[in-house]
């Protein structure tokens, strides 16, 4: 924020944040292919009590000094681009578009924010948050977010039509998410198929949508994009091998469908390729640990242990869902169940803003912070319903079984990390540190760590 305003004026701005008002989480996603850069351009006037005026993003300026260049770079890789308010030519303010959100006041000293709502919030905390997630990890990557995750009116018809088109040759659709409101991109996963000579591998796809959007990221913060996650593909509406996934599944199927992929018989056919009949719960054999579980997965041994322990049993559905993501509080739950610890008499405050301490999960926060498990985010907050991703979860489970690791160079997580990877803790060694764990991994890691393999 200081850049911005010495970009503008070269003093040092106090500014105001609103702690006291607590971050909007918005029921609805925002499409970042839909946005349009200028769609808050009345409301920003209107909060500074203007009629008329120009907003002025620092990436549609034709000549940018290295102040502002520097801001524009900051800020971008945060979702918030910068701005000014001119009036007859002459600036009269400043401020971010986040997008969900925007913050003016940064020249006159009295910083507000409003939601698409047009709704007061804290907005300056949470580009403080991100801020402070940036430092942390030099890039904040999107989490992925598949279509079956999303709820109510956040599933679309057109989500549905994708599901019941990509499930029966096995792919599942997501969308990359930033942010937690803000939808980036899309793609899909699909799982291999069949067996040899009709075998199909796996492939996915991912676009992100952020060069759509020319005025925006169009110069130096879309080419970071571009470096951090590779080139966007055309389409990912499309599966080119869907035909040939098709024809293994009909001839040479695998194993059962899971419960992701099943589908009534009446939608067996996948344009004119018939699709073979999937196996149901009461055709299960006794190996078929769930109904998207059978002896043949890859996790199967780690999973059965986790059901047979209680440490992460599955749905009432008989399902197991491996892929789900599992959030900051579940797996806390999880990784003290796994020890058997009692935290019912764990009474002391977490001190966390953004903790219930009435909620299902205070207990196991209010254990942990105690015992020194977690220590929370800089701004004071837990972040109970984030995804966990793999160096947090690893490092929650080193302390809470406690596990001995060296130090190691290099970010906080290396001793973790490299302990997994030395000793065969991970399933895979090629993990993407910043990805959300799923329930099979959240189950492998503590299989492994417990030494019950």
């Amino acid at each position: 924020m200081q850049q911005l305003a010495k970009a503008i004026i070269g003093i040092t701005i106090t500014f105001w944040f609103f702690l006291a008002v607590p971050n909007l989480v918005l029921a609805n996603y925002l499409y970042l292919n839909q946005f349009d850069l200028h769609s808050f351009d009345e409301e920003i006037m209107e909060v500074m009590g203007y009629e008329k005026g120009v907003i002025n993003y620092f990436a549609e300026m034709a000549t940018i000094n290295s102040s502002e260049k520097s801001t524009r770079g900051t800020y971008e890789s945060i979702g918030c681009y910068p701005f000014y308010f001119l009036k007859e030519g002459e600036i009269k303010d400043a401020g971010y578009n986040c997008r969900t959100f925007f913050c003016t006041g940064y020249i006159v000293g009295s910083v507000q924010c409003r939601d698409r709502s047009d709704q007061v919030i804290g907005g300056s905390v949470t580009i403080n948050n991100r801020l402070d997630l940036l430092k942390q990890k030099s890039v904040i990557y999107p989490s992925k977010k598949y279509f079956r995750d999303f709820q109510g009116e956040d599933l679309t018809s057109e989500m549905k039509q994708r599901i019941a088109t990509m499930r029966p040759i096995r792919c599942k659709p997501f969308y990359t998410v930033e942010f937690d409101d803000v939808i980036s991109g899309e793609g899909y996963n699909c799982e291999p198929v069949g067996q040899f000579p009709f075998y199909v591998s796996d492939s996915s796809c991912v676009k992100y949508w952020h060069s759509e959007i020319k005025s925006v990221l169009a110069r130096d913060a879309w080419d970071a994009y571009i470096k951090s996650f590779g080139e966007s593909a055309e389409d990912c509406s499309v599966v080119p091998d869907a035909a040939k996934r098709a024809e293994s599944i009909q001839l040479r199927p695998s194993r059962p469908f899971d419960l992701y992929f099943e589908y009534p018989i009446e939608e067996k056919l996948m344009g004119s390729f018939p699709i073979a009949d999937v196996q149901t719960p009461s055709e299960s054999t006794s190996d078929q640990l769930f109904i998207d579980i059978s002896a043949s997965h890859n996790y199967f041994s780690a999973i059965k242990w986790g059901k047979d322990s209680g440490v992460l049993s599955g749905y009432s559905d008989g399902s197991f869902m491996p892929d789900k993501i599992v959030n900051r509080a579940e797996f806390l739950k999880i990784v003290l169940a796994s020890k058997k610890i009692d935290t019912s008499n764990s009474t002391q405050v977490t001190g966390f803003h953004d903790v219930d301490e009435q909620a299902w999960y205070a207990p196991y926060v209010r254990y942990a912070k105690q015992f020194g498990i977690v220590q929370g985010y800089p701004d004071g907050s837990f972040k109970p319903d984030q995804a966990v991703n793999f160096v947090e979860a690893l490092k929650m489970a080193y302390a809470t079984l406690e596990v001995p690791t060296i130090d190691a160079e290099g970010e906080w997580y290396q001793r973790y990390l490299q302990h997994a990877k030395n000793n065969s803790i991970l399933y895979s060694n090629a993990v993407n540190v910043d990805e959300g764990m799923s329930r099979k991994d959240v189950v492998w890691i503590i299989w492994k760590l417990l030494g019950q393999n």
